[in-house]
């Protein structure tokens, strides 16, 4: 098992179905631990960073501002509260980077090859944010392809 998971989040779905599955298989004696998993949100847009932040049992809703990363703008979560909870169990966190953090990582990944979403890169630019917290492996979730950012190339 990897120390650390990734993720981008938005409505907290991709993050509480990997918990949840995470969590059966430490239950089932299958992985000896969990891995800290980390949510990404698009600073423009960012209520369950804003509770984690401030130590909140739940999400309060936010006004959305523009972002590159649409994919995690989400401004009232409706399961904010049990993604703040997967992920205080986890040992992980939640963090808001900004649209040229996200474009930065989208670059950085499309000179190897990888051609994602705004929104799949703010994971992989919160990495730098987190390496120093992991003790081993990291696992980066890509969410979507880099052609739904940019429709004119299609």
């Amino acid at each position: 098992m990897p120390a650390g998971i990734l993720v981008p989040l938005g409505h907290g779905s991709l993050l509480l179905g990997l918990y949840q599955g995470l969590r059966e298989l430490v239950s089932a004696g299958l992985i000896a631990r969990m891995p800290s998993i980390f949510g990404v949100q698009a600073g423009a847009c960012a209520p369950v960073a804003r509770a984690w932040e401030r130590d909140w049992a739940d999400v309060k809703p936010v006004e959305a501002g523009h972002t590159v990363a649409e994919g995690v703008c989400i401004a009232a979560p409706p399961r904010g509260g049990a993604v703040l909870a997967a992920v205080r169990e986890s040992g992980g966190a939640v963090l808001a980077l900004e649209d040229e953090e996200a474009l930065a990582a989208q670059g950085r990944l499309a000179r190897q090859g990888l051609f994602v979403e705004p929104t799949s890169a703010l994971a992989v630019a919160a990495l730098d944010h987190v390496r120093d917290r992991l003790r081993g492996t990291a696992v980066v979730v890509l969410t979507g392809s880099g052609f739904k950012s940019f429709p004119e190339l299609l």
